[in-house]
């Protein structure tokens, strides 16, 4: 089963984002357990993925599949 988080929009700039570090992925808000930025298809392409319960980010830019998959909401 498969859940895709995170909606491109417009309004990205709207948006919270705890940690702007470009490489550093949070773990999976599901399970806690560690993801992987996998390449998505013959393009450039990628999407983050949970090596536990296998939920995935949308596939986007490199920079954008990484920065709406640490997206959490305000605390």
């Amino acid at each position: 089963q498969t859940c895709n988080i995170g909606v491109l929009d417009e309004s990205l700039s709207d948006w919270h984002i705890e940690d702007e570090d470009d490489d550093e992925l949070k773990p999976c808000p599901f399970c806690g357990n560690n993801v992987e930025l996998e390449p998505f298809g013959p393009s450039d392409r990628y999407h983050v993925q949970c090596m536990h319960c296998g939920v995935q980010g949308i596939h986007a830019s490199r920079e954008t599949a990484i920065m709406l998959w640490n997206r959490r909401g305000k605390e």
